[in-house]
């Protein structure tokens, strides 16, 4: 190691320093022991819930979205909706709100809209919901006036907005497997009820993926109907409610001001409870 002169200046004169002290103090300055503090901060990002697939029969032509989201660590800031497939019509009267509604969906066709949620640390998470606009369409063996279709995980899923549907009115499922089939919003009369029934065949409702279905006939905020499997001659039982190995928690499940309903030519089995119905109305008595 070199050792020499190191020479300290100031304005008024020059003092010279071995270089091995200065060394010295340089060292100690590095090596002596210090108190140091890191903190690290990791932002969990927020967890977002477009909400549930939706279906609409024309002449429907709005929906209601509600996207909910949750985060950890923080606060959401922000909501963001756009449509990211689908025709191109139909506007979003909230794009920045977790709810919103959307208007003029008047082409048949599958649109998917995607919310973006942002917390408070500028984490970002999205998810997508489908809404399936089906036409109010004609099926002559049957004398349907509308055919419910299925969404994108095998299942039927159809609110209708009040006066959607007309008292006497036919709906159609048609032959085949599906995940479920949740209605809401039929309202018929004493002397026109609306009648949901199998067309072209039988009708299984087997829950499709879901390790512990809920339920496979589910109608809700109606009244006046008529749950018929009897749509295809010959059949017996139209309308199956089957998960195989895997049992339903119900069957046929109506509530929620469900009252005047029919029920015929349906079979469920693999269930918890086979078929539930109860009104509770908002002015039922909890004791009652």
């Amino acid at each position: 190691m070199w050792l020499g002169l190191f020479f300290v200046t100031n304005r008024t004169k020059a003092t010279v320093r071995p270089a091995w002290l200065v060394l010295w103090v340089c060292m100690w300055m590095v090596l002596a022991p210090q108190k140091v503090q890191a903190r690290f901060f990791f932002n969990q990002l927020p967890v977002a819930n477009a909400g549930r697939d939706t279906l609409i029969v024309q002449p429907a032509s709005a929906v209601t979205l509600q996207a909910t989201a949750s985060d950890s660590d923080g606060t959401i800031s922000s909501w963001r909706w756009v449509r990211i497939a689908g025709p191109a019509v139909g506007t979003i009267a909230s794009p920045t709100a977790a709810r919103t509604n959307i208007t003029g969906l008047t082409t048949v066709g599958v649109y998917r809209y995607q919310i973006t949620v942002t917390d408070n640390a500028g984490g970002v998470t999205r998810d997508t919901i489908q809404v399936t606009v089906n036409p109010a369409g004609i099926v002559s063996d049957c004398g349907c006036d509308r055919v419910l279709r299925p969404q994108s995980d095998g299942g039927i899923f159809a609110r209708f907005a009040a006066g959607a549907v007309a008292p006497g009115e036919k709906i159609c499922i048609m032959a085949g497997t599906y995940s479920y089939i949740s209605l809401e919003g039929l309202v018929g009369t004493a002397d026109r009820p609306i009648t949901i029934t199998n067309c072209g065949g039988p009708v299984l409702f087997n829950g499709g993926a879901s390790a512990t279905p809920n339920f496979g006939i589910r109608v809700v905020k109606s009244r006046f109907f008529r749950v018929s499997g009897s749509g295809a001659p010959g059949v017996k039982y139209g309308m199956r409610v089957d998960g195989g190995s895997r049992s339903f928690s119900s069957g046929l499940a109506m509530a929620d001001s469900v009252s005047n309903v029919e029920i015929e030519n349906v079979e469920v089995r693999m269930a918890s409870v086979g078929f539930i119905i109860k009104t509770n109305a908002a002015s039922c008595s909890p004791g009652t």
